[in-house]
């Protein structure tokens, strides 16, 4: 995943091919986006946006964490 910064000066609104994702941004909003949308981004509209962090890692849904339960006296 990349992050991207929306320089432009009317909102974007548009979909991620590669996740599925609606891509909706607005001047000063930071997105991000898999890799082939920013390039597309990046290559469409050069002046509407700006690299501001890149990511091997697949951004996904943070791992739920479970409590553990407290042991009870027999």
């Amino acid at each position: 995943m990349i992050t991207l910064r929306y320089v432009g000066k009317t909102p974007y609104r548009g979909v991620d091919g590669s996740t599925g994702r609606l891509v909706v941004a607005w001047p000063g909003d930071r997105v991000a986006v898999s890799e082939s949308k920013a390039q597309q981004l990046l290559r469409d509209f050069p002046e509407a946006w700006e690299v501001v962090e890149r990511r091997t890692k697949q951004m996904g849904r943070p791992k739920r964490r479970r409590m553990k339960r407290p042991q009870r006296d027999k």
